[in-house]
């Protein structure tokens, strides 16, 4: 089981568990530095490196660690979001950040979410879409 052996990993090597308390504080900090100027959120650790767009290494083993993240939905605290208190995927989240990379590495772990739509009816798909309109615009 794979959060069998995250876990493992982590109780038997001190630099891993090291690394994994900084990449930890790392998101917890830039968490908090992000609610000072929005409205409190629920999201998980696991959206959290999604939104940041950690290397896809700590992505899989935030997965590993808590699997039930993946697949949970929590508010979106993007400043667009906010009034509306969206409940998105990690999924949406990376496809509205338009990260290749993260967005990859969200869909491998749960591929179904490509097709899980959030509280407006929107897919992943959508929010990417609609980013890169708008960074059409600002061109």
């Amino acid at each position: 089981h794979r959060q069998m052996r995250a876990q493992h990993a982590l109780q038997e090597n001190a630099d891993l568990r090291d690394f994994w308390d900084i990449v930890v504080l790392f998101v917890q900090t830039a968490q908090r530095q992000s609610n000072r100027t929005a409205a409190a959120t629920n999201r998980t650790l696991f959206h959290e490196t999604v939104a940041m767009d950690c290397a896809p290494l700590i992505i899989s083993f935030a997965a590993a660690l808590h699997p039930e993240q993946v697949r949970t939905a929590v508010v979106n605290d993007d400043a667009a979001c906010q009034q509306q208190q969206l409940q998105q995927l990690p999924l949406h989240v990376a496809a509205e950040q338009q990260s290749a990379r993260t967005t990859k590495a969200v869909l491998r772990l749960y591929p179904q979410a490509a097709s899980r739509t959030d509280a407006r009816g929107r897919l992943p798909l959508h929010y990417a879409v609609i980013r890169t309109k708008q960074q059409q615009a600002q061109q």
